[in-house]
């Protein structure tokens, strides 16, 4: 449910409510739910920030959400007060994607995701030998998209036995919104057998190489965006011990060698660095103290705010390590305190419940701080990233241009002649509240760019979106004056109109004769092919769409908005596509083709 002011995000055993705080003029707020209908009393949510998740909820349940601010004497005030469904569950979704693990008794049931694709691409060490990258996608298979932005890359550094591949099954774990109280968990780590035989080692990997997870944007899964994770082999691993501590070193640097190449060749954004280390620990050794500093220079000199830094093994203490890390010499922008000991236990359910709605805390702080960290180029060019970002932020507004006219055209073949009175599908912009900050036009009435990154209105210029001709979004090339920099978005609706006798749709709904509609439409594809090809150039990764796809990319996403005349647009797009896969241009569309 939405507002103009406050957001509801059902999940299926959370909602997430956000709401406009936008003067900064409360510090503390209270947020009271309870189960509608059931006169129950109010459970209690208090932050300090204009959100909240409140978690431990039944799935497919209404819930009655109040929220208040608390001023300086402790006293609630209401704000807003609304309902909120949380979504049916989809475990079962997800667990057709898995395999089950045999049953252990007195803990919950495991399951494991099986990968739907997988690549393994050779890298040469520095012995003339081959490793290997495993790119494996989870879940579902990755496609192409015009569009790298909504990706969230994070690549996982720490030495052997600090807990990086629990963590990681800790996040998988969050991003599938498992709560504490279900009776199944899922994991996400592959092993060979060599590495099952090595899990109860603290002082082996049980990571041989590196490996990219690649999980996608779905509706039951948390985090809104692709989360790609890189999981690296823990460093200083002593499997080589027996022929002395230079075997350690050659083995270091190959994982180093692994994690260049893959961001060379198959990632080309970070949005963090987490580095994991005990929380305990009190020194480093000089070998961790290489690697990590040789990997982060990797970047340049401002990759510090996307350097994080996970303690794991929280046992309520002080963070000793943080001065280990800074006496290395180690950047970092934050960090976080992760206690992932239960993860797939169940001993001490009062105990383990709070470290579970703590652990989770964490992770939501971690992924709103990934909103608003600057994403860190692995391309030697940053004006080559910023060029190919422009155009990235280009293809992506031009979908709902394209659904606009695609949606002119479809009008414009109802026979107005044997119809005195119709009622057709009309475009409209709704301004709705997001609490992220895109640039949205005040003369289009458009979001230009939506969750831009820039920072203050003053660097508005730099934003992707912006040449020297003006806006590369709006129509009339409108100039940074007339864009501003606030948290909602103007989202493309359709709604049913009636017209009547004279203002019949070819006369009313066409502002041009139906040639001209089709002329417009014909000349935005054209547009659209230009700037694929430019970004198919600029791009480090052979995998950026066709015109034909991106186009497919529409057709889906007008079939899961399921919007108000959407079987028109796609009946449209589709003879689109039947036409260019004969070969043709787009310029020999004719009208006639494209008849409903």
């Amino acid at each position: 449910m939405e507002s103009s002011s406050y957001k509801t995000t059902p999940y299926s055993n959370s909602i997430k409510v956000v709401w406009d705080n936008s003067n900064n003029q409360y510090s503390n707020f209270m947020i009271k739910y309870r189960v509608s209908s059931k006169g129950a009393d109010f459970a209690d949510l208090k932050t300090k920030i204009n959100e909240g998740e409140i978690d431990s909820l039944v799935s497919n349940t209404q819930y009655d959400i109040n929220v208040y601010y608390v001023d300086d004497d402790g006293d609630n005030h209401s704000m807003f007060k609304t309902t909120c469904k949380t979504n049916e569950a989809t475990d079962n979704e997800l667990k057709k994607c898995c395999e089950r693990a045999a049953d252990r008794p007195g803990r919950p049931t495991v399951y494991n995701f099986r990968v739907k694709h997988k690549d393994m691409i050779p890298v040469q060490n520095d012995r003339n030998k081959s490793d290997v990258i495993y790119v494996n996608d989870i879940i579902a298979e990755y496609g192409p998209s015009t569009t790298t932005c909504a990706e969230k890359n994070i690549l996982m550094l720490g030495a052997t036995g600090t807990g990086k591949s629990t963590l990681i099954e800790s996040l998988i774990n969050y991003l599938t919104d498992v709560s504490y109280s279900d009776d199944h968990r899922f994991s996400i780590i592959s092993k060979s057998d060599d590495e099952r035989q090595r899990t109860s080692s603290q002082h082996e990997s049980q990571t041989t190489s590196v490996t990219l997870y690649r999980i996608p944007d779905r509706k039951d899964l948390k985090g809104d965006c692709r989360v790609n994770i890189i999981d690296t082999p823990g460093f200083n691993d002593t499997r080589n011990s027996t022929e002395g501590d230079c075997n350690n070193k050659l083995y270091d640097k190959r994982i180093e060698i692994q994690i260049k190449h893959l961001l060379e060749h198959i990632i080309e954004h970070l949005n963090a660095i987490v580095i994991v280390v005990p929380m305990g620990e009190t020194r480093l050794t000089d070998d961790q103290t290489h690697i990590f500093s040789s990997i982060v220079k990797l970047f340049g000199n401002d990759v510090e705010k996307n350097v994080l830094i996970a303690m794991t093994k929280d046992d309520g203490g002080a963070p000793d390590c943080l001065n280990v890390i800074r006496a290395a010499g180690i950047p970092f922008a934050e960090s976080f305190r992760f206690n992932n000991s239960n993860i797939f236990t169940k001993d001490s359910p009062e105990t383990d419940a709070i470290i579970w709605r703590r652990r989770k805390a964490t992770f939501d702080s971690l992924f709103k701080y990934l909103e608003t960290a600057p994403k860190t180029a692995v391309q030697t060019s940053v004006d080559v990233m910023n060029a190919r970002l422009g155009l990235q932020v280009q293809l992506e507004a031009l979908k709902d241009k394209l659904s606009e006219l695609t949606q002119e055209v479809a009008n414009a073949n109802v026979n107005a002649e044997k119809e005195t009175e119709c009622v057709l599908p009309v475009a409209e912009y709704e301004r709705q509240y997001t609490g992220k900050t895109s640039m949205n036009c005040k003369i289009c009435k458009k979001t230009c760019h939506e969750n831009c990154w820039v920072p203050l209105d003053m660097f508005k210029r730099a934003c992707e979106i912006f040449n020297r001709n003006g806006c590369s979004i709006c129509d009339n090339k409108c100039d940074t004056g007339k864009h501003i920099r606030e948290k909602y978005i103007y989202k493309l609706k359709y709604v049913n109109k009636a017209f009547v006798d004279e203002a019949a749709p070819k006369k009313s709904i066409q502002s041009k004769p139906p040639k001209d509609s089709l002329c417009q439409f014909q000349l935005t594809i054209v547009k659209i092919e230009d700037l694929l090809k430019e970004l198919k150039k600029k791009a480090l990764k052979h995998c950026i769409m066709s015109t034909d796809q991106y186009i497919q990319e529409l057709i889906d996403r007008e079939k899961r908005d399921n919007q108000v005349g959407y079987q028109s647009r796609v009946n449209v797009l589709e003879n689109v596509i039947l036409h260019l896969q004969t070969g043709k241009s787009i310029g020999t569309l004719q009208f006639e083709s494209l008849t409903i």
